[in-house]
């Protein structure tokens, strides 16, 4: 069973979801959870690496679903719905929006309609850089990869329009309360598009209570007003409430707020468990990991990237690649190799085959086998001495009068040295061009020329070498007929 993990970094409480993928389905099995108020970085990563050796669950990639409270958002009307353009101009408004540079924040956006000028509605998500930085941090040291990171309120809505999609009016304006320990995330949509999220600060144990509640809908309602001036000016058909708050508070909330309210159910893996004798439902919101770990691959829209994650994501499909191509590569090798040991078998059967049946030969031939071995051994010889021979007779003929030889070396390789003097650089150049001629000499080089006085005459001093091919040499060749014609005159 392959795991696949989601976790949230929060500012009170880590939270982790973990999925079981099989086959094209993938579900929630578990939900982890550790505060982490006042833990450094590397006590976080601990944490988190405890956890989960705890229930033993292994993986070496995970998902990030990144909390509301990081991130800034913005509802934009741009002149245009290309993507290319979009872009562009969005660069342009992210330097406005936050006192930070360009370099120093990550942004992504998502087109949510366009309006009633014909201008796209464009929802833009920032957030810093070392918000996103430090997550990395504490999984990189955790031993994790990060597959992706988007933006919890995405996750949030895109899980509760998968769950309730046929409760869902097309082309209506809804809300989501999701609240979480530390915040409650309000989010407004309609069946395609997120429209609209703000954090609102009312932390999950205040929303179970009167007053707490009184001032989560007060906001709630501001809210609607000025969605209703910039965006949509619509009210919300239905109502969702998800997160750490009581199915209780479903009446008053649909009293107040005049909109039916439909109360979205913990996960299975959540009831059960007790944080200091409460319910952790009462406490933690975990449907936005949740979401991004049951649809790790799937591609979000409001994601953040940044340019080491691009550079370790690279690496690791290409190491995945490489991975496969050299399984393929062994398997091929081990194909073939098979396929030589078997052809390798079948012939040292034959020739055992053979050797069985010719040894009653050799028995009858007698010491014809003894005769032809004496025969190579002559012939060997006889051609070894034949080879200086063959290497003396062209270069005594080559030789000029005013030429001399002090020194030739034929060694076991068949390469000739030839040192010797010369009145004229030119008799050495001469020499050369005559020895690339016959055609059993390759590859002529001149090692070196140098001027020195002899006997009161200024010579030059050479030393030429050359290889002797013996398949260059043909009976038909006039010097080699000759060189045998004169060893037959000597005998």
């Amino acid at each position: 069973m392959k795991v696949i993990l989601g976790v949230e970094l929060g500012n009170e409480y880590l939270k982790i979801a973990v999925a079981s993928d099989k086959g094209a389905q993938s579900k929630i099995i578990d939900c982890l959870f550790e505060p982490i108020a006042s833990r450094s970085d590397e006590e976080i990563s601990s944490a988190i690496i405890n956890s989960l050796k705890k229930k033993r669950y292994k993986s070496q990639s995970i998902s990030v679903s990144l909390s509301r409270n990081f991130v800034t958002m913005r509802n934009l009307h741009l002149p245009s719905t290309d993507q290319e353009e979009i872009e562009k101009m969005i660069g342009i408004h992210v330097t406005r929006i936050v006192p930070h540079k360009s370099n120093e924040v990550v942004s992504s956006y998502c087109l949510s309609g366009i309006d009633e000028m014909g201008y796209g509605r464009v929802l833009v998500a920032i957030v810093h850089n070392e918000n996103i930085s430090r997550q990395l941090r504490i999984l990189d040291r955790a031993g994790f990869l990060v597959d992706g990171i988007t933006l919890s309120s995405h996750c949030v809505w895109e899980e509760v329009v998968s769950e309730f999609s046929s409760s869902i009016p097309t082309n209506a304006v809804c809300g989501i309360f999701d609240v979480d320990a530390d915040f409650t995330d309000f989010i407004l949509f309609d069946k395609d598009n997120l429209l609209f999220t703000r954090t609102i600060a009312v932390k999950g144990a205040e929303a179970n209570t009167e007053l707490g509640l009184k001032k989560l809908l007060g906001e709630a309602r501001q809210l609607m007003v000025i969605f209703g001036n910039e965006e949509v000016n619509s009210k919300p058909e239905k109502i969702f409430l998800s997160g750490a708050i009581k199915k209780e508070m479903v009446p008053a909330i649909e009293d107040d707020l005049e909109t039916p309210v439909q109360y979205v159910s913990p996960l299975s893996c959540v009831e059960g468990k007790k944080d200091e004798g409460e319910d952790v439902a009462r406490k933690l919101s975990f449907i936005g990991v949740a979401n991004v770990a049951v649809s790790a691959d799937s591609e979000k829209k409001l994601s953040f990237v940044l340019p080491e994650m691009k550079i370790r994501k690279m690496l690791r499909d290409r190491i995945r690649e490489i991975s496969v191509l050299g399984s393929l590569v062994i398997y091929s090798l081990c194909v073939i190799c098979f396929i030589f040991l078997g052809r390798i078998y079948n012939q040292q059967s034959y020739m055992d085959d053979l050797i069985e049946q010719s040894s009653g030969i050799e028995s009858d031939i007698g010491d014809l086998v003894g005769y032809r071995d004496k025969v190579n051994f002559v012939k060997e010889h006889l051609e070894k001495r034949r080879i200086p021979m063959l290497v003396i007779h062209p270069l005594q003929k080559l030789m000029k009068e005013n030429m001399s030889v002090t020194f030739i070396r034929l060694n076991a390789e068949n390469k000739v040295t030839v040192r010797g003097r010369v009145f004229h650089l030119s008799d050495v150049f001469n020499l050369i061009s005559e020895l690339e001629k016959i055609k059993y000499f390759v590859d002529v080089q001149t090692r070196y020329t140098r001027k020195q006085k002899f006997k009161g005459d200024e010579m030059t001093e050479f030393e030429v070498s050359f290889m002797f091919d013996k398949s260059g040499v043909r009976k038909s060749d006039g010097i080699v007929e000759e060189t045998v014609d004169e060893e037959k005159g000597k005998r």
